[in-house]
């Protein structure tokens, strides 16, 4: 009986503290994947520029603006209980632009 106890006290601890790790942990690192093709494009549609990483690390994407709602809301769902270091970065080296039906990231001419 005794063993027992032990035992089930020892799992106790075990699930508690690794239920307190993934709190403290927050998400996962690396990029958002959009929830669907939001590169497509056609002649008029507008091309915006996204961050895919929690911590806002530079890590771009150009996607159509009519999917800027369901990219945000995919990325809310992922990042919601991020809490590792947040980018001081700002790469302003290229633009968004629909190229032959795909929303893309152009560097400025020099």
């Amino acid at each position: 009986m005794n063993k027992f106890l032990i035992i089930a006290i020892f799992a106790a601890a075990l699930i508690i503290g690794g239920a307190v790790m993934y709190v403290k942990t927050g998400a996962t690192p690396g990029p958002v994947a959009p929830p669907v093709d939001t590169t497509a494009c056609a002649t008029g549609d507008q091309c915006i520029v996204v961050d895919t990483n929690c911590g806002f690390c530079c890590d771009y994407l150009a996607i159509n603006a009519n999917h800027e709602q369901s990219f945000n809301q995919s990325f809310d769902k992922k990042c919601s209980r991020y809490s590792g270091e947040f980018c001081k970065c700002f790469d302003l080296s290229s633009y968004p632009s629909c190229v032959e039906g795909q929303c893309q990231l152009i560097k400025w001419p020099d």
